[in-house]
């Protein structure tokens, strides 16, 4: 559809590029029986593909902005006027229309409720191993052919273990080895992302 149709874009550069290998992508399509798991790698990588070139999805989005009683809440609104990439990419990236009402700057309104809800924070989860790459690949730490690497070295020194689950459990080494680090109260943190991404960045 994309040729027929001349929607064809060329495909964007990523914003990363670490020289160990081009961008994995289709060839063909298979002529084998493929296995379940199999199917969904091949459909992913077929579906990511053609996603990247297509056009980029087209939206209007309103932020409206509420003062009650001097506590400013936001509510945001989403028009989609074209899926286009996302037409191909829909079951891993979607958008859905959030319709407003019509309003006008300055305008005064009466909230129909008003709904006071009492809770608390929560630690964060413990992280499985794609949350664990994407955290490092946010924060620069790593490479498409290193990241495997680091994630298998602190399993290694026992400063993580993984659970049944496939979570990452911090040891009492790995925890004690941070609190260490954190009472140095050194300018640089070695405990924090940042010295690690400042080294590779060198």
């Amino acid at each position: 559809d994309l040729l027929d149709q001349n929607k064809f874009c060329q495909p964007k550069a990523g914003k990363n590029n670490d020289n160990s290998h081009p961008p994995i992508h289709p060839t063909k399509l298979p002529d084998v029986q493929l296995k379940p798991n199999e199917a969904k790698l091949y459909e992913l990588v077929s579906r990511h593909f053609l996603a990247c070139c297509s056009a980029d999805a087209l939206g209007d989005e309103t932020v409206v902005d509420f003062d009650i009683a001097g506590e400013v809440f936001t509510l945001k609104g989403l028009m989609v006027r074209a899926l286009n990439y996302l037409e191909v990419y829909k079951p891993y990236d979607r958008w859905i229309d959030k319709p407003l009402p019509n309003f006008a700057e300055g305008e005064t309104i009466v909230p129909d409720t008003i709904d006071m809800h009492e809770g608390t924070t929560t630690a964060p989860p413990l992280l499985k191993e794609a949350e664990l790459i994407k955290l490092m690949d946010d924060n620069g730490i790593g490479t498409d052919a290193t990241i495997a690497t680091h994630i298998q070295t602190i399993q290694e020194r026992s400063y993580a273990s993984k659970t049944e689950q496939g979570y990452f459990l911090p040891t009492t080494l790995g925890l004690a080895l941070v609190t260490s680090y954190d009472a140095m109260d050194l300018q640089q943190q070695l405990s924090k992302p940042q010295l690690r991404a400042q080294m590779e960045a060198d």
